[in-house]
């Protein structure tokens, strides 16, 4: 808690940049901004990153610190204006989750461990899901942290208590079981999880901008569309692809090298590489199927948003589009 209570520094929203049209473009720029070097970058840096950029050519800094500035921007705060904590930063992310995935895999066939990796994993993912949500400048309580918390572990060991008894029913057994064992228990967490977490944006709403980023109103309907979509990508698609891809490419290559398991160190720190891997490009190959900044239509917004935009700008200099920055 001491991690997510530093996150709550915010500032204004900066200007809204166009998201970019297509997937390839989405994905290079979550590689670029997912770079490793990121996660190490201390507190000062990213802020004298933020002041190099806010000057631009003006305050004398070459083209090429501003691009390096941009990037450490980029890749180290919050549209609010916080510098997000390092083990929370979207570059920090594949790493940290490396030993999570790989207990679920090692221990998807024991029901006591696999419990213990799933508190662990939602501990970490509640934090997260905080320090990156669109709704995080309204501030966190402990309290609701920890009640948020609680349903999330309980969902994930309820699946996974029904999942190995519908295993002991069926005629066969085998590694496939055992990880959808593991798959269904991660989503069922992560739901719960990622919905209780991020629970402001439904019900209080995100704020909305013009393409200049000038505030004009909160919304709900703004704040379920990101909701949504991150459900999409980190609560369902990424368990898929952090689970199956290790598990298909440590297969393929025990076909090609018979002895391997003989080998246990070796195939140990194969397997934690083939998971690194994995989550550093899918996580950014999943969360690049929605740009990060979603536009809307002014008249996707709920009512009370249309007036409190109306009179924000007036009546006739409503955009046609709004943009809300979704989170991870």
């Amino acid at each position: 808690f001491a991690i997510a209570a530093a996150v709550f520094a915010s500032g204004g929203p900066a200007q809204v940049t166009p998201p970019p049209t297509t997937y390839a473009a989405r994905l290079r720029l979550l590689l670029a901004k997912d770079d490793i070097r990121m996660a190490f970058v201390r507190r000062a840096e990213a802020e004298r990153a933020q002041r190099l950029v806010a000057l631009g050519s003006e305050g004398g800094a070459s083209e090429v610190e501003l691009e390096w500035a941009r990037r450490v921007v980029a890749g180290t705060t919050h549209p609010s204006g916080y510098v997000i904590p390092r083990p929370l930063r979207a570059a920090a992310y594949p790493f940290m989750n490396v030993p999570l995935v790989l207990g679920c895999l090692l221990f998807s066939q024991s029901m006591v461990l696999l419990c213990l990796v799933q508190m662990i994993n939602q501990t970490f993912n509640a934090i997260f899901n905080i320090a990156n949500g669109a709704g995080i400048a309204s501030g966190f309580k402990k309290r609701k942290v920890v009640r948020d918390l609680i349903p999330a572990l309980m969902a994930a060991c309820g699946m996974i208590l029904l999942a190995q008894r519908v295993e002991r029913a069926l005629p066969w057994r085998g590694s496939a079981t055992s990880l959808l064992v593991a798959y269904l228990s991660v989503v069922a967490a992560g739901v719960v999880n990622l919905t209780l977490s991020r629970r402001s944006e439904c019900t209080q709403g995100v704020l909305v901008s013009d393409a200049a980023g000038r505030p004009l109103a909160t919304s709900q309907a703004a704040g379920r569309a990101g909701v949504a979509r991150a459900l999409i990508t980190r609560s369902l698609l990424l368990p898929l692809v952090a689970l199956v891809t290790p598990t298909v490419l440590m297969a393929g290559v025990e076909g090609l090298v018979p002895g391997l398991k003989q080998w246990k160190v070796v195939a140990l720190l194969l397997e934690i590489l083939f998971i690194a891997a994995t989550l550093a490009i899918g996580l950014p190959a999943c969360v690049a199927l929605f740009p990060a900044t979603v536009r809307m239509p002014f008249g996707a917004l709920e009512r009370s948003a249309q007036a409190e935009a109306r009179r924000t700008v007036g009546d006739g200099r409503v955009p046609e589009h709004v943009f809300v920055f979704r989170g991870l």
